[in-house]
């Protein structure tokens, strides 16, 4: 799972097997559940799914599974400038996270991959 929110720490344990079509299983590389409400504007909701694309590198603007102190996972738009990376969430009630390039590597900061698509079950 994955947090939309901040607070989530790293866990690896399998839940559950989501059936997938051919051009999923080509695209991405695994399916995250979302836990949390703060990328609710960006039509990603507690309970869905989304198909991540495992990758260090994305474009700014992308949204993106981040790990940060290698113990907390969350689902942010990332914004990259020249000296600084931005988290921000599509929900006005969590903040915006700032890091310099130094705190993106102390802390450190990594991106884990792409979100691809958000599968909705109803």
């Amino acid at each position: 799972s994955v947090r939309a929110g901040y607070s989530h720490l790293v866990n690896n344990n399998y839940e559950d097997y989501l059936e997938v079509s051919k051009e999923d299983y080509d695209r991405g590389d695994y399916f995250l559940e979302v836990v949390g409400d703060s990328m609710m504007n960006a039509r990603i909701h507690d309970g869905d799914h989304v198909l991540i694309k495992q990758t260090p590198h994305v474009q700014s603007g992308d949204i993106a599974v981040v790990l940060l102190r290698n113990e907390e996972v969350t689902i942010k738009r990332v914004v990259i400038k020249k000296d600084l990376l931005i988290l921000g969430a599509a929900n006005p009630d969590y903040e915006t996270q700032y890091f310099s390039p130094s705190e993106v590597n102390e802390l450190p900061v990594t991106i884990i991959g792409k979100v691809l698509l958000v599968r909705v079950e109803f």
